[in-house]
């Protein structure tokens, strides 16, 4: 028994070494079976014989081959042999060791198991989350050339663009490069350096794509910024040139000495006032394409008209003023469509390389993984 209890022992010194307690119980169970079959066959027998003994006294004696001592209750002698335990078997001595070492061999194909499917499992992940990237570029793509349709058909207006949800390819940055090289070694048959190769192509075609998704957020986030300094350049520009209308109706008045109404200078200038500008004071302006046709061009005639006029140099100086951003708003758009362009032709390599990237997988057709 003592031997059986030391194997049990040294095995539940293993299990709890273990993280893995489902594999570890599994052992324990079929070692316990192995044991008690063992120990059973080995137990020692302890057969004691009598002669003449009907009641013993409780008397402490020492564990010899035999002994007699004389009973005080009857007056008579009583001898006892006893037979000591067999010598322990050698199966009894290398048990604990051979326990021992086939917890350690149970372990470690354990572990080896469990690894393989780990890895299998990874493997499939990187697979799956690869192959359903291809819509959310699709869609990307689409979306570019929506925004630059929008840009050819009002170049003062501000395109809305849209993110494909997933475009960003997050999902993979949280996967294990090592695990991908390993399912490529195992489940692909490659051999280390083909599977290091594979792996890297994989990594970095991802982090391309990451890199499209920042540059897109970057470039039109800038586009943002500068239409909205450009935009606050044509309103202080136009306030300015009210200001300026009502000082130069003021020094006209006076120069003249009464009402400059009958003056054609001020009557093309505050006719262009009344149908462009005074209407919008309290709402704002909100097509600059009307307003650079309607009200620009026409005060720019003017001016240049009546060049020598130094009444009017204020107001010159803030229509040009406005025309410069105005200029700004177009310079700005076409940057991004530009940038369009070059994002649209990088999303699409992505898109092609993607079936290069599946092929490293060995996919027999890799059009089925595609999501549509």
């Amino acid at each position: 028994m003592t031997n059986k209890y030391l194997c049990y022992a040294h095995f539940l010194l293993i299990c709890f070494m273990r993280i893995n307690i489902r594999h570890a119980a599994f052992t324990l169970l079929i070692l316990m079976a192995m044991l008690n079959g063992i120990a059973q066959r080995n137990l020692p027998v302890k057969n004691i014989k009598t002669e003449g003994l009907a009641k013993i006294a409780k008397t402490t004696i020492p564990v010899e081959d035999s002994f007699q001592f004389r009973n005080p209750t009857k007056d008579e002698l009583v001898k006892i042999f006893v037979q000591q335990p067999s010598k322990s078997s050698p199966i009894n001595t290398i048990l604990p060791v051979l326990t021992l070492l086939l917890g350690i061999g149970l372990n470690r194909f354990l572990d080896w198991h469990s690894k393989r499917r780990e890895t299998k499992k990874q493997g499939e992940r990187w697979i799956a989350e690869l192959a359903t990237l291809s819509k959310p570029i699709k869609s990307q793509i689409q979306f570019l050339n929506e925004c630059k349709d929008q840009i050819g058909k009002d170049i003062y207006g501000v395109p809305a663009l849209q993110i494909a949800s997933g475009v960003n390819s997050e999902a993979l940055n949280v996967l294990d490069k090592s695990e991908l090289i390993n399912y490529l070694r195992i489940k692909r048959k490659r051999n280390l350096s083909e599977a290091v190769q594979g792996a890297t192509y994989i990594v970095n075609w991802g982090r391309i794509l990451s890199g499209h998704y920042k540059d897109l957020n970057e470039r039109y986030n800038d586009y943002l910024t500068d239409i909205s300094k450009f935009n606050s350049a044509i309103t202080e520009s136009l306030q300015g040139v009210s200001k300026d209308f009502a000082y130069y109706q003021l020094a006209l008045e006076k120069k003249l000495g009464k009402d400059p109404i009958g003056d054609p200078v001020f009557a093309s200038i505050l006719a262009l006032f009344d149908e462009q500008i005074f209407p919008f004071m309290d709402v704002g302006i909100e097509d600059l394409s009307a307003l650079d046709e309607r009200f620009i061009e026409p005060m720019t005639k003017i001016i240049g008209e009546n060049r020598h006029n130094e009444l009017l140099e204020p107001i010159q100086n803030d229509i040009r003023a406005c025309v410069i951003a105005l200029k700004g708003l177009t310079t700005t758009k076409g940057y991004l469509l530009a940038n369009l362009e070059i994002l649209i032709k990088w999303y699409q390599q992505s898109l092609d390389e993607l079936i290069i990237v599946l092929g490293k997988f060995e996919i027999k057709d890799n059009e089925e993984y595609f999501v549509t």
